[in-house]
């Protein structure tokens, strides 16, 4: 153990809640903390010879967000190291809550923090984010669980709703009679997701504060991949079952996964939900009432739940409370789809489904049967004794980390100490499943128990995470309360001693004097301190070949040397190599068909590019010609005569012939006025010249008036002349 960043963040510690700081792994050997202040700094982790140390150095500029969406709380670094996940308290409003996805791949850039779901958070004062984490199968999708009972899946695609939401009913629904199992009355308080198995990979477990588990399947995030391999071993589960709703599952694997396997080694999960039915809550799988504690309180809720996986053969499944005591279960079936009534609500578009909300109700008589198997107490009975009567810790926090390189570990972070655990029956139940006899099965062998680190003064851990792989080796970063950031090196050998019982402690390092801690490392480490042992073989008189007496009575006696003194430690070696090599194989294995999935996910994205650029040339040539043919017609329109139509038609026949006619008429009214004004014109002149009569005043005025209405009727004749020669003038161009 070694303290590798110095005041990594600093920051007081003087709430009794944990405070908002915290660590996650970018892939094998990257590490991403978040501090208080919201800054993350990327950190790179070596973790290849003890012999030189383990370091730590940052990799590119610290991502200092500007306008922090809400206090970090929960912080979850995907499995690609891209993205991050942060939730909890909003920093204006701390009744209100936020989960926000930040690129880390941005550093010393302008930040991306984009709200997941803003609509929900903004609207629901009050509503809590109990827990968030990616999906293990999809680097695209990660859940939320929130104080109502609801647990969301997104898809990083769409932030604005969730892909999946599920409404989680614990209690089971109301029946005739007075007694009945009423359910789980607490709140849940954590899930996780089942390990890379069958139907355990489409399985969600949840649990609640007073210890009741849950389990939810199947539940397939929309575009994750499944191994081909493994369909057809589900189908044979679900055929081999008696369960009533069989058909729904088929039904179900029908909408997941409508493409034929073929040569695929993975298939796509498709959008899918049945019609009227939806996933069911099995359970309680694992439920006891509350214990008390040694002082005689009630014990803290349960707060984390894990699953372990070890050679594809055996399942464990751990539940622990906030302040320690961890129980060990085995999952003895293999976990099968459960269905309930309850119609579920689609979200479709362009004729297919996006989103889905789901009704999850309880049933009690499909419970998966766990058997408990180990009960550790990591709990500080004297610290919570003598600081808080009432039996809790100022800071009760617990973390569950899973070992990559061996299936059977885990480690426990607690704010007074780190353990690793390692399940020793997990895989002696393995083996033997395996094999398929129960020889050696009588008695398990009991989980060993390894204290890593115990705190000093008022040092307390605040986060923890697991760095490294199968072949770079693991070790674990400790995060504590004076900013400080430690390497744990897990002790890999079978001396760690078993747990005994269920008070049992693991305090053999924590106190003594100076010679009992090198009484110990001299028990441990002591044939690796004295060097290589000294061959000590036969002296060899004279030379002499191997064919005669001597000679072969010599090999015999440096073979017996050799068996009695080196054999047995090169044998143990040997078979130490092998276990890493096999491990190193499978490791292998696994890359490379990640590498080939790439190659060929890249080869297909690269046939697709290809078909687009030859589709667009195309349809830009089209295009082209297209626009000359519309040129072209436009010009054949605008220079052939084209027919009358229905409106010119009538014009023609009806319209322009009355026109025509009244156009007659006004000239045959124009000529006969004109006349008529003649003679007028002609008698008046005769009549002067003949007498000349005296006119009165009232004649004169009469005649005036004649006059002038006939001015006004030649006036309004000629204007109308003059309309009907323009129409006239119109028509005829019109004709031509």
């Amino acid at each position: 153990m070694e303290d590798i960043l110095c005041d990594l963040f600093t920051f007081p510690v003087h709430r009794s809640q944990r405070p908002a700081a915290q660590l996650g792994t970018c892939g094998s050997t990257g590490l991403c903390a978040i501090g208080p202040d919201c800054t993350i700094r990327n950190l790179n982790v070596r973790v290849g010879e003890a012999a030189v140390g383990s370091t730590c150095e940052a990799l590119g500029e610290d991502l200092e967000l500007s306008s922090p969406c809400c206090i970090p709380q929960h912080f979850k670094v995907s499995r690609d190291g891209r993205n991050a996940l942060i939730g909890g308290a909003t920093t204006d409003d701390t009744d209100r809550s936020a989960v926000c996805l930040i690129d880390l791949s941005t550093s010393g850039q302008p930040e991306t923090q984009l709200l997941v779901d803003a609509a929900l958070y903004k609207t629901r004062p009050g509503l809590e984010v109990v827990q968030i984490d990616w999906h293990p199968n999809s680097a695209a999708h990660f859940a939320v669980l929130t104080s109502d009972a609801t647990w969301r899946l997104y898809s990083t695609e769409d932030l604005t709703r969730p892909e999946q939401q599920i409404k989680l009913q614990f209690q089971p629904s109301r029946k005739v009679g007075l007694t009945q199992d009423v359910g789980s009355q607490s709140p849940c308080m954590a899930f996780c997701f089942g390990a890379d198995h069958a139907w355990e990979r489409f399985t969600v477990f949840f649990t609640c504060t007073d210890g009741a588990t849950y389990c939810l399947c199947p539940v397939a995030p929309f575009g994750s991949t499944c191994p081909a391999a493994s369909l057809p071993h589900m189908r044979q589960l679900v055929a081999s079952s008696s369960a009533k709703d069989a058909a729904y599952t088929k039904e179900w694997l029908q909408q997941a996964f409508p493409d034929n396997p073929g040569s695929k080694s993975r298939l796509v999960v498709h959008a899918h939900a049945l019609e009227a039915h939806a996933p069911a809550l099995m359970g309680p799988v694992a439920s006891f009432a509350p214990e008390a504690d040694a002082g005689g309180t009630s014990s803290a809720p349960f707060s984390t739940v894990m699953t372990l996986r070890y050679a594809d053969k055996a399942s464990a499944l751990l539940v622990s409370t906030s302040a320690g005591l961890i129980r060990a279960y085995l999952l003895a079936d293999d976990i099968l789809p459960c269905w309930c009534e309850s119609p579920p609500q689609h979200c479709v578009e362009d004729g297919s489904t996006s989103a889905v909300r789901l009704q999850a109700k309880r049933v009690s008589d499909r419970a998966q049967s766990l058997l408990l198997l180990d009960v550790l107490d990591l709990r500080d009975h004297e610290a919570a004794s003598s600081a808080h009567p009432a039996g809790r810790t100022e800071s009760e926090s617990l973390q569950l980390l899973r070992d990559p390189a061996a299936g059977e570990r885990v480690f426990v972070s607690l704010p007074h100490a780190v353990f690793s655990i390692r399940l020793s029956w997990l895989p002696a139940l393995a083996h033997a499943f395996l094999k398929g006899t129960q020889q050696g099965l009588q008695e398990l062998p009991a989980p060993a128990l390894e204290e890593l680190w115990r705190a000093t003064g008022s040092r307390k851990v605040v986060s923890a995470a697991v760095v490294g792989d199968v072949l770079s080796g693991v070790k674990l970063a400790l995060w504590d309360s004076q900013g400080r950031l430690q390497l744990l090196q897990p002790f890999c050998g079978a001396s760690a001693h078993p747990h005994q019982g269920l008070h049992a402690r693991s305090q053999e390092l924590s106190s003594g004097s100076a010679a009992e801690v090198d009484a110990e490392l001299e028990r441990r480490y002591g044939s690796i301190l004295q060097g290589p042992r000294p061959l000590d073989l036969p002296p060899l008189a004279t030379p002499t070949a191997a064919g005669e007496a001597a000679g072969a009575a010599l090999l015999s006696d440096c073979t017996s040397v050799l068996r009695a003194k080196h054999v047995e430690f090169l044998h143990s070696a040997h078979q130490t190599l092998l276990h890493r090599a096999e491990a190193a194989a499978e490791e292998g294995g696994r890359q490379e068909e990640w590498s080939a999935e790439v190659a060929e996910e890249a080869a297909g994205l690269q046939g697709r590019m290809e078909g687009l650029q030859g589709r667009l040339k195309a349809a830009w040539q089209l295009h082209a010609n297209l626009t000359a043919r519309a040129g072209l017609l436009v010009d054949l329109h605008r220079s052939l005569p084209y027919p009358l139509t229905p409106a010119e038609a009538t014009l023609k026949s009806h319209g322009l012939p009355a026109l025509e006619w009244r156009c007659q008429s006004l000239q045959a009214d124009i000529t006969g006025l004109k006349s008529a004004t003649a003679k007028s014109s002609h008698s008046r002149a005769v009549r002067v010249k003949t007498s000349t009569p005296v006119l009165q005043y009232e004649q004169l005025r009469k005649a005036q008036q004649s006059l002038s209405a006939q001015a006004a009727v030649l006036a309004e004749a000629m204007h109308r002349t003059k309309i009907l020669e323009g129409a006239l003038q119109a028509h005829a161009a019109l004709v031509s």
